[in-house]
């Protein structure tokens, strides 16, 4: 439904391969206790049944027993499915990471063919259904993408256009076609795939030398901590000079660590001063070159005081998700934690690293991520959320930095034990530091 919230691991999985086989044996646990008492209580009715004046509770007792034996059957069925389906989740997480390492490691690659081979082995259906399961994340992890308001403005108007201007709009509408603004959409899906470059695949690193920057401090305060989502992306400094904000936060301990923000593009026409435009869009994406505004934001991350080895967690929105996707893979800081809205690619983080994706169904931005690989990436905690923007009434409504903030709020209200992990773990941490110094930076093309 509009504006309900959708968490998965990502891509085709919906859980953790592992957290799901945990439950499944604990389920086949719970069913052979159960199983146990029916024949406690089996032993209980046969004793009561020889004695010489039949006890009341015997088919009391008999009832219970029946009841018992359905449940501990239900249990262990139940378990058994919940085991074949974590098989399923762990068969496609194997390819995918196959997939994504096998040109940068072949030893690894070839390493992981042994897990796929038991798990084929220990089941015939496992692989038919790990194969359905990817199959139908394809077909529809473009859901909504083709379907524009502005086409049924455009029909409307056609109509109204022929009977006002029958010649002029009759070519148009041979020209444009049914469904222009969808169809527009779908051209950009296709090219997508066909090139591509939205997955980043296991030892991705940027190329090439990216243009001088100017960078300087807008703003330096000391601010609270941040406390969910919602306000992770509030913090990203959109609509504001800078394009690049450091948190400094330096713990009870004394201990150090930052939050870094990151904004989208600013500026689409190229010549401009403005490094977050559309040129380093298309070198971050299409060329997979270092950008002035990855550059900035490394230089912003260097001014805040971060050293390398040091832990950085990072925000980004839009084209500043991108650069950060690509700092969390290759970057001279230990990323712990990332949370990405519209992001145009799905980085293959290591198991140690947490990525939240937010990703508005219909987001055009987002559909260059091809969304993203099936067996999902980063730790056992990392999740996507999608969630259909209500009332949209343009292409790029679901790209908006505000419906993002909005899903975000959403993710912060949701009971996922994914979304109370990361409450739990992750802005607990930041909640508990003794002062959070913020600066903002403002970068130009030197």
């Amino acid at each position: 439904m509009s504006g309900e919230l959708n968490i998965t691991s990502g891509g085709a999985i919906h859980v953790d391969s592992g957290a799901f086989r945990a439950v499944g044996h604990r389920l086949a646990a719970l069913a052979e206790h159960v199983k146990d008492a029916a024949r406690v209580a089996r032993r209980a009715q046969h004793t009561l049944a020889q004695t010489a004046d039949r006890h009341p509770a015997t088919g009391q007792i008999g009832n219970c027993v029946h009841r018992l034996e359905s449940q501990g059957e239900k249990a262990a069925k139940t378990a058994q499915g919940t085991l074949v389906m974590a098989d399923v989740f762990e068969l496609v997480e194997l390819r995918t990471q196959q997939n994504l390492i096998g040109v940068g490691d072949a030893r690894e690659a070839l390493a992981i063919q042994d897990r796929i081979h038991e798990l084929l082995a220990s089941n015939p259906n496992i692989g038919p259904a790990a194969d359905s399961l990817v199959t139908r994340w394809q077909n529809h992890r473009f859901d909504g993408l083709t379907d524009q308001p502005w086409d049924d403005t455009y029909t409307l108007a056609r109509w109204v256009g022929a009977v006002l201007a029958p010649t002029l709009f009759g070519w148009a509408a041979l020209w444009l076609g049914p469904e222009p603004v969808g169809s527009t959409m779908g051209t950009l899906r296709d090219l997508a795939v066909d090139v591509d470059l939205g997955t980043l695949p296991s030892g991705t690193r940027l190329t090439g030398e990216s243009q001088a920057v100017t960078l300087r401090t807008v703003e330096s305060r000391d601010v609270k901590p941040v406390a969910g989502v919602r306000d992770s992306i509030a913090r990203v400094p959109w609509g504001r000079t800078a394009q690049v904000a450091v948190e400094k936060y330096t713990m009870k301990d004394g201990s150090v660590r930052y939050v870094a923000y990151v904004d989208g593009t600013r500026e689409m026409m190229p010549g401009t001063d403005e490094p977050f435009d559309a040129v380093s869009d298309v070198e971050l994406y299409m060329g997979r070159k270092k950008s002035a505004s990855y550059e900035a934001t490394l230089q912003a991350l260097e001014e805040a005081g971060a050293e390398h080895g040091d832990t950085v967690d990072m925000v980004g929105y839009s084209q500043g998700a991108m650069i950060v996707s690509h700092l969390a893979m290759d970057s001279p800081y230990h990323v712990g934690t990332v949370i990405v809205a519209g992001d145009p690619v799905d980085p293959a983080l290591a198991a140690d690293q947490t990525i939240v994706r937010l990703e508005n169904s219909a987001d055009p931005v987002n559909a260059l991520a091809t969304g993203g690989t099936a067996g999902g990436s980063g730790s056992p905690d990392s999740f996507t959320v999608q969630r259909e923007i209500p009332g949209r009434s343009s292409p790029i409504d679901p790209h908006m930095y505000g419906d993002y903030m909005n899903t975000g709020a959403e993710l912060d209200r949701s009971s996922d034990p994914r979304a109370q992990a990361l409450r739990d773990k992750f802005f607990h941490e930041l909640g508990e530091a003794a002062r959070v110094e913020r600066t903002e930076f403002s970068a130009e093309r030197a």
